[in-house]
């Protein structure tokens, strides 16, 4: 669980994070939704928060031409949501993920490819 996203839940922030991928999912109804994979999630004081996020409606970040590993900032808010299996059959639920609470960022805007000081991130991000 991303138990530091949790004490920011429904504030809205400043984020970065460390480029891995594009994706696409299917949404409820089965239409594609576009999505980017982040890793090494942190505040803007630079605080660690999670080792990874799917961030949905990725739009945004396609215009900045990205690379694997590129750091970029994002402002979003922290929002909560079930995840596991949503089943009714007891032998399913009993085999599958039970459900459980996990954080996202949603509402993401003002997306922009940073280049961090070594001071600022000696502890995490590589130069």
């Amino acid at each position: 669980m991303r138990d530091k996203l949790e004490d920011l839940w429904q504030y809205r922030a400043v984020f970065t994070g460390r480029f891995v991928k594009f994706g696409i999912k299917a949404d409820r109804k089965g239409n594609p939704v576009s999505t980017v994979l982040l890793s090494e999630i942190r505040d803007e004081s630079g605080i660690y928060l999670c080792d990874h996020l799917w961030i949905e409606d990725a739009k945004d970040f396609y215009s900045l031409d990205l690379a694997a590993g590129d750091i970029i900032q994002f402002y979003g808010r922290v929002e909560s949501y079930k995840k596991g299996y949503r089943g009714n059959r007891y032998i399913d639920v009993m085999s599958k993920k039970p459900m459980k609470w996990d954080y996202k960022i949603t509402n993401v805007m003002g997306v922009k490819k940073i280049i961090p000081s070594y001071d600022d991130y000696a502890d995490g991000y590589e130069m």
